[in-house]
């Protein structure tokens, strides 16, 4: 399961779109951005940076938060379990701890498998676009001195392994 998997607000922005009566064609030309590329965002096939977020809630006249759930990355009628809101939440916390233990981390998608699909406006075919089938992801960390890149099954590992050792120091602590 790639990061994408978590990230469901392109049905969203649709809505939000459609309500407002605007294209796909006059969103994309706003942004400054291909027709394809705007439909990948509303088919939930690629993640909007922040800053795209922004501009396309400018666009639209609604606040991000709007667009994204009030600060929630997607909405849990898509989840109703909580696994993957858990999942997601945990790999986000031991980032940004990473990060407040002064490293850098970045994340790089990788897509294994995909195919194309037609972009259809109107019930007309405007172009093709690329959708990702099997993801995965690899995260480079690096401090001052040193970096390391672990694949996205290294990068589960690293994260148990902090995890068993915080709970270890919990356990000792209380055992004493």
């Amino acid at each position: 399961m790639g990061i994408n998997d978590f990230i469901k607000i392109g049905t969203k922005i649709k809505e939000v779109r459609k309500k407002k009566g605007i294209k796909q064609k006059e969103m994309a030309k706003k942004l400054d951005i291909p027709v394809s590329t705007y439909a990948n965002y509303e088919n939930n096939h690629r993640e909007p940076s922040t800053e795209m977020l922004d501009a396309i809630a400018d666009v639209l006249g609604v606040s991000v938060f709007e667009l994204i759930g009030k600060g929630k990355y997607f909405d849990m009628k898509f989840n109703p379990d909580g696994k993957l809101t858990k999942e997601l939440n945990e790999w986000q916390c031991f980032i940004k701890y990473l990060e407040a233990i002064g490293y850098t981390v970045e994340i790089q998608p990788e897509v294994l498998e995909w195919h194309y699909e037609d972009v259809i406006e109107d019930g007309k075919v405007i172009g093709k676009t690329q959708i990702a089938d099997k993801e995965t992801y690899t995260v480079t960390i690096k401090s001052d001195k040193i970096a390391a890149t672990y694949t996205e099954a290294e990068f589960k590992e690293l994260q148990n392994t902090i995890k068993d050792s915080v709970d270890y120091q919990v356990w000792l602590k209380n055992n004493k």
